[in-house]
């Protein structure tokens, strides 16, 4: 007679494992992890085959308490954080309203990495691609997402660089506000081969616009993706400052960047960019929420463009 198991000798499945069995409409692919600080962690993208299944209800219903926590934390207020309680029916319809939108984050992603520890969810990175006039590969970070007792720790630069790997864009655009995200960017996708612009400035040095070949092709992109911000009716009425986008406050659920947010070392030329650009401009544009453009080109495609 077979001896039943019990919960001692029955193994969960890891959250890997349970996409591969039950995810339709996106393929789970292993991704190599050669990082000695992840040696236990698992590393996989989820790429989406099948958009119109990926979009349905089924299918977000099941990704809910997978992003749920992460989503949540991302979304709630910075002072107190909220927590996620997947049994909370409201809880619960918040974060699927955010996954499941069809023009959100996760509901475009055409690719989504993610770094996980057995049944959770440490860190993820959702991108889509674009499709702008004059520009064939392009992409763009919708997401990026570590939970708190993770951060500092690597995880998102780790997931930026196997996304710019997997995904291979000629050029990559993103908004954010986020120091910390801003330097993660720069940093991973300079070692992956790319040139990086932020508020329109190189290597995000203050006043620093490039050359004139390459200002000519940042505001050609710059425009093209305002322009299909305003399609999707997410941005203020009026013109847009040069480098930045101005989200209405009844669209964007992340509220403002705070001047005591910014925290950088005194030789950072990311700090001056900050103070005397993406926070003056945050101010005279409130209560909307200012994201400065975050533009990466892979060097030797600028001068085909």
């Amino acid at each position: 007679m077979r001896r039943p198991k019990t919960p001692e000798t029955e193994t969960k499945p890891t959250i890997k494992e349970l996409l591969k069995m039950t995810l339709e409409g996106a393929e789970i692919i292993d991704l190599k992890n050669d990082n000695e600080a992840f040696t236990s962690k698992d590393f996989f993208e989820i790429k989406i085959t099948d958009k119109e299944k990926w979009q349905s209800p089924e299918e977000m219903e099941k990704l809910v308490d997978l992003f749920g926590d992460l989503i949540k934390k991302l979304y709630g207020s910075r002072e107190n954080p909220p927590t996620y309680d997947k049994n909370d029916p409201v809880t619960r319809q918040e974060v699927l309203k955010i996954i499941s939108n069809p023009e959100g984050e996760i509901g475009c992603a055409d690719s989504i990495i993610v770094a996980a520890d057995q049944d959770k969810i440490i860190s993820f990175i959702a991108s889509e691609k674009l499709e702008l006039e004059g520009q064939e590969n392009l992409g763009y970070l919708a997401l990026a997402a570590t939970t708190p007792e993770e951060r500092n720790k690597g995880y998102g630069t780790e997931l930026l660089k196997k996304s710019l790997e997997q995904n291979k864009f000629d050029a990559v655009l993103g908004i954010s506000h986020t120091p910390a995200m801003i330097e993660i960017w720069q940093n991973a996708a300079r070692e992956t081969g790319y040139t990086n612009f932020f508020c329109g400035h190189k290597d995000g040095i203050f006043g620093d616009r490039g050359t004139p070949q390459e200002q000519k092709e940042v505001a050609r992109l710059h425009e093209s993706f305002v322009q299909l911000c305003r399609e999707e009716e997410v941005l203020i009425e009026g013109e847009m400052p040069p480098g930045y986008i101005v989200v209405d406050v009844e669209i964007g659920p992340i509220p403002p960047l705070q001047a005591a947010e910014v925290k950088f070392p005194q030789d950072s030329p990311l700090k001056e960019t900050f103070e005397k650009g993406l926070l003056p401009t945050q101010a005279g544009r409130l209560p909307h929420t200012v994201y400065g453009i975050f533009l990466s080109i892979k060097e030797g495609d600028k001068e085909s463009n």
